[in-house]
């Protein structure tokens, strides 16, 4: 399932959409379910990783992408509403440059792959460290 979220974390960076940063970061999450199949990490490290805020954040698209009530507002597309909202005057936007999705949750603005880098970073270093 790594190998998945690997995948899908290239198809994310050379197509990014709603649906490519979707596919990721419910891959990225359910790993955890082959882990615990697997028997090999301590309930204690994966309760750990349950706890660190990028992995969290990993939770929260899976299920604001999968409960439509609640996804409203998940993902801002920049660049591209910068420039319609005319933030082009205000030198933050460069024009001709690629779009961009930062994840809105509780306020607070991430962009998403260096998140989906991080996790895929953790997932490496989780696997190494408890012999996955």
């Amino acid at each position: 399932m790594l190998e998945k979220a690997r995948r899908d974390f290239l198809i994310m960076t050379s197509h990014l959409s709603t649906d490519s940063i979707f596919n990721f970061f419910v891959t990225a999450y359910h790993v955890m379910d082959y882990v615990k199949l697997q028997g090999k990490a301590s309930a204690k490290a994966i309760d750990k990783f349950y706890e660190d805020e990028d992995f969290k954040m990993c939770n929260y698209i899976c299920i604001k992408g999968k409960h439509p009530k609640k996804r409203s507002g998940l993902f801002e597309t920049q660049y591209d509403k910068a420039a319609v909202l005319g933030e082009v005057c205000f030198d933050e936007v460069t024009l001709d440059q690629p779009e961009s999705y930062v994840l809105i949750a509780s306020g607070r603005r991430m962009d998403v792959i260096p998140l989906a880098q991080r996790i895929l970073d953790k997932w490496q270093h989780f696997f190494k460290e408890n012999g996955v």
